[in-house]
């Protein structure tokens, strides 16, 4: 939990904007951390570049929860987002209910 925006179960979240979580589509050898690497054809060109490839295949299995394509997996944080998700729909529809004079009670249709 920890105040972390996540989308409702199942649907993946929508794109940030560059720089805010999102990987990059420039090329791997366009890293900054590569930069300081004058030769490419040198181990420890080739042991970083190796490395940051490994963090990007990574990624793109099983996104941070701030990246495109997020989905919950634990069971535990399934329930409680299901819970969260139901508390944010009755909140909802209860200021509706509200704002329309109306009263609303929670899981009366």
């Amino acid at each position: 939990m920890g105040g972390r925006d996540r989308s409702p179960v199942g649907e993946p979240q929508e794109p940030h904007t560059p720089g805010h979580g999102c990987l990059t589509v420039t090329p791997l050898t366009a890293s900054t951390c590569l930069a300081r690497c004058a030769d490419k054809n040198h181990l420890d060109y080739k042991a970083a570049l190796a490395l940051i490839q490994m963090g990007k295949d990574k990624l793109e299995k099983d996104p941070r929860p701030d990246m495109p394509g997020f989905r919950l997996t634990d069971e535990q944080e399934v329930a409680q987002q299901r819970k969260y998700d139901a508390m944010r729909r009755a909140n909802a529809e209860a200021k509706a209910a509200a704002a329309a004079g109306k009263k609303h009670f929670a899981g009366a249709e």
